[in-house]
């Protein structure tokens, strides 16, 4: 815990995101704290409890973060069998024409079974009953992290196309890459 006081302010809130996978799960640890044990959370509790504890205000990276990690569990809105999800995928509307995928994760262990495919078709078929005409997501640009290079292919495979870097908008570690992808609403 020594090293993760580098990145904290004096309130104890973390103000930068480690690089280093070390740190990562120090961080991770110290975040997860902050949760009551045994609790449920709605994703708006989850994500006001996170903004209360960081500074550079992207609680959703934290959150994938955190259930990548298995700090975090997600018991609903999934993909997966019976009572185990193996993903999930939490779409925003950002205007009455455009919605985001807001967090998408599948567990590591099960990557490359087509499970993010699943989830993607299953939300752009529900966008476009919502008579949405487009789907934008927002990751890490490619080239910083192999993680992210690979959440890059995904949404280039799944049709869609770069629309903007945003460099500082998460911090200078993590360039945020905005992707578009219009689609025809159905009706």
């Amino acid at each position: 815990m020594a090293e993760l006081k580098n990145f904290l302010d004096a309130d104890g809130r973390l103000v930068q995101f480690p690089a280093k996978r070390k740190m990562k799960l120090e961080a991770f640890a110290y975040l997860a704290e902050k949760f009551e044990a045994g609790r449920k959370y709605t994703e708006k509790e989850v994500n006001e409890l996170l903004l209360s504890w960081h500074t550079f205000h992207d609680p959703a990276t934290l959150r994938r973060e955190l259930y990548n990690a298995r700090f975090l569990g997600r018991d609903a809105g999934g993909a997966g069998t019976g009572d185990k999800y193996s993903g999930f995928l939490v779409l925003k509307e950002t205007s009455p024409y455009t919605a985001e995928i807001y967090v998408m994760g599948v567990l590591p262990e099960q990557h490359r079974r087509g499970i993010g495919r699943k989830l993607y078709h299953a939300l752009e078929n529900y966008a476009k009953e919502k008579k949405y005409s487009y789907l934008q997501v927002k990751t890490v640009q490619s080239g910083h992290y192999a993680e992210y290079d690979r959440t890059n292919e995904f949404y280039q495979a799944m049709g869609f196309r770069e629309f903007e870097c945003l460099p500082s908008l998460w911090d200078e570690w993590n360039p945020c890459q905005v992707y578009v992808k219009y689609i025809e609403p159905k009706g």
